[in-house]
C-alpha cells in the first residue's frame, strides 16, 4: 500500500509469499517468481512460480499458471552443515530457468538448470557449474540477447560470458566490477 492506503502492486493468488527473491520473464509472456529464500537452508518447500504476465493497469490480481516444486541434487541435509542452499538468483535461457545458490559458509555460488518443470513431481535441477564469485549471489539476469549473463553480490557486479559449448556461464569468460559504496 502507498501512504494513502491504495494497492500500488498486484495480487499472486494461489501462491504463498515464504521468502520470494528473484524475478524473471521466459519469453513466452510469463513471469517467474522465484520462491526460494532459504537463510538457512531448512526448505522443504522450494518453488518457482510461473505466472501470465499481467497488464498492472488493467488488472490487480494474477493467477498462477504452474507451480514448479524443486530441491537440490547435492541437499541430503536439512539445515545441511554448510549453509549454502540459499538462492535468490532466477533466469531463463534457451527455453530452460536456472537459479544460482547464494552461501553463507564460503564464497562460492552453484548454477542449477531445470531439465524438468512438472507441476505433479518434485523437481530436481541438474548442477551444471560453481564458482568461487567471492562472496554472496543477490541477483542474476541474463542480457536480451543470450551473450551474457550478470550477476549482483554485494560488493561487485559480474558478467559472464556465454561460453562456445554448452550453458555453463560459470565456465565462460568473466570479468567484474567492484561497487563501492561511499
Amino acid at each position: 500500500e502507498n501512504a494513502d492506503g491504495a494497492y500500488t502492486g498486484f495480487l499472486i493468488v494461489d501462491a504463498h509469499n515464504v521468502d520470494w527473491e528473484d524475478i524473471t520473464t521466459d519469453g513466452n509472456g510469463n513471469l517467474i517468481i522465484a520462491a526460494c529464500g532459504n537463510n538457512v537452508s531448512a526448505r522443504k518447500d522450494l518453488a518457482l512460480y510461473v505466472v501470465k504476465e499481467p497488464a498492472p493497469r488493467q488488472t490487480n490480481a494474477a493467477s498462477v499458471l504452474r507451480t514448479i516444486r524443486f530441491r537440490y541434487p547435492d541437499q541430503t541435509e536439512f539445515p545441511p552443515a554448510a549453509n549454502n542452499f540459499d538462492c535468490v538468483a532466477l533466469f531463463a535461457y534457451g527455453g530452460k530457468y536456472y537459479v544460482m545458490t547464494k552461501h553463507r559458509a564460503d564464497t562460492r555460488t552453484q548454477l542449477y538448470r531445470f531439465d524438468t518443470t512438472d507441476p505433479e513431481k518434485e523437481n530436481i535441477p541438474t548442477l551444471i557449474g560453481v564458482y568461487d564469485i567471492g562472496g554472496m549471489v543477490t541477483a542474476a539476469e541474463m542480457s536480451p540477447d543470450g551473450k551474457r549473463l550478470a550477476v549482483l553480490t554485494y560488493d561487485a557486479a559480474w558478467i559472464f560470458e556465454a561460453p562456445a559449448e554448452g550453458d555453463n556461464f560459470l565456465a565462460g569468460r568473466v570479468s567484474r566490477c567492484a561497487i563501492v559504496m561511499g
